[in-house]
């Protein structure tokens, strides 16, 4: 009798591990294909949602192509796809259908905020999270969802603390710390969306964490750069030159340039790169392409405005004025980039102290030098242009590894400042609290990171912020 209990028990607890099996996500070969298509961002993808794990490939790759391309006609029918799927009766396993749910909806709250829908956002994240969350809680073992769950934690975890009220009135709440536990246990489990946790670990450091040389790493250290050379291309150039690696970007994306030759966004990033090396023909003409390429509006009137500025470094004056003029009435203000390019409109520019800018951002250290050794202190009239000359100094200090004068020139910045609703001296802030946490002085680098909160009313609030938040929120989990 034993014998036999031992056995039924048995049985039962291999019955119960094919069930398990039978949800996990799987792909047919010619499913596999298909999504490593889209994840090199190939979005030729026909036919119906002719099983979950298509109707999974194909929310991917309509999403993925309106973030890139911003197409107002693609995006009227895709959302009608995107509202079919989430309306379809299916026979899958409800594991399976709670995942698709969670993915769509969360693709689809990255679709309605890039296009200014920010209600339909909502609505869509607070359904991805709850769909998450059943899943993860009826189905612990199923190994998909914890990519899914681990991207919407570190997304709501990274929400400013005055804005969490708004979280808990949708019953929602995340953390960081959390969300990247369950990306990495989707990272190394057996699961054909493993390479997919790994894309996503490289976005959260280099956006979230801020930490582009972690990311980079992370690219560079798989073959996605042989399996998916576009999608490696671009996300790896954007990581460069948030790293101040600017000519490495430049050489990855004209080595490519071909393949992403279908993606506007290519051009733009180019555009940034050659500004920054100061390449201004070079640049401004890839700001043109862009410019007739990209079917959205974000990023046009930056491109507009960036193009003036290399038309006044090459010294065409009544050309610029042409192109300011454009960018004071195209594009739209919802990204920074876009709202930084609407102030700098209304304000006059010191032309060497940008050029200054634009080569210690990209890593032109020497160029940088030079044009810095230009500039006489005395003959700087205002106030802002004589406060940004000594944030310039520190800036190239500090990223030549000359740390102590570094800091001194920071905090010249930030005595300068009172009054100066500019970036300069809450970017010190943050700047002496991550020196101070790389030399061991704790208290110190709280500090300088919640002194840098404290600023308002400058144009980089929400990326110093997000920063600062980061950095604080890395030294409570240590």
């Amino acid at each position: 009798m034993k014998g036999w209990k031992k056995a039924s028990i048995t049985a039962c607890l291999f019955l119960l591990s094919l069930a398990v099996d039978a949800q996990q996500w799987s792909f047919s070969e010619e499913e596999a294909l298909r999504y490593q298509r889209v994840l090199n961002l190939d979005f030729e993808s026909p036919g119906k949602d002719e099983s979950l794990a298509h109707a999974y490939t194909r929310a991917m790759a309509e999403s993925l192509e309106l973030l890139l391309s911003e197409d107002p006609t693609r995006y009227e029918v895709y959302e009608k796809h995107f509202t079919e799927r989430l309306n379809k009766k299916r026979t899958e396993s409800e594991a399976l259908q709670l995942f698709l749910q969670a993915e769509v909806n969360l693709q689809w709250s990255f679709v309605y905020l890039k296009f200014g829908h920010d209600i339909s956002a909502a609505r869509a994240l607070k359904r991805a999270y709850a769909a998450a969350e059943e899943c993860r809680e009826k189905y612990p073992s199923f190994v998909a969802i914890r990519k899914t769950s681990g991207v919407l934690q570190v997304i709501l975890g990274s929400v400013p603390e005055k804005y969490t009220w708004v979280l808990n009135l949708f019953g929602m709440q995340g953390s960081v710390e959390k969300g990247l536990a369950l990306l990495h246990d989707a990272e190394l489990m057996q699961s054909p969306l493993k390479e997919e946790a790994v894309l996503m670990i490289c976005l959260m450091n280099g956006f979230v964490l801020q930490q582009p040389d972690s990311a980079l790493r992370q690219l560079n250290s798989n073959d996605l750069s042989r399996s998916h050379p576009r999608l490696h291309a671009l996300l790896a150039s954007v990581m460069y030159m948030k790293n101040s690696e600017t000519s490495r970007a430049i050489e990855l994306l004209r080595e490519h340039e071909t393949e992403l030759q279908s993606i506007a966004l290519s051009h733009y990033l180019l555009a940034e790169g050659l500004l920054q090396r100061g390449d201004y023909a070079q640049s401004a003409d890839e700001f043109d392409a862009f410019i007739a390429d990209f079917k959205g509006q974000n990023y046009i009137k930056d491109s507009y405005y960036k193009k003036g500025q290399c038309l006044l470094f090459l010294n065409r004056p009544a050309d610029a004025q042409v192109c300011f003029e454009k960018a004071k009435k195209a594009g739209q203000e919802l990204t920074e980039a876009d709202k930084n390019a609407s102030r700098g409109l209304l304000e006059k520019t010191n032309l060497a102290l940008l050029r200054i800018r634009y080569f210690t951002d990209g890593g032109f250290f020497n160029e940088a030098a030079r044009e810095l050794d230009k500039i006489t202190p005395a003959a700087l009239t205002s106030k802002s242009d004589q406060v940004e000359f000594y944030y310039r100094k520190a800036r190239l200090l500090h990223k030549t590894s000359r740390t102590e004068a570094a800091k001194l020139f920071y905090r010249q910045t930030i005595d300068m400042s009172p009054g100066l609703h500019r970036y300069f001296a809450p970017n010190a802030c943050l700047q002496l609290g991550y020196i101070s946490r790389e030399e061991g002085d704790a208290a110190a680098a709280r500090s300088y990171f919640l002194q840098a909160l404290r600023y308002d009313k400058h144009e980089y609030k929400n990326s110093i912020d997000s920063k600062a938040r980061a950095a604080l929120r890395q030294m409570r989990r240590r």
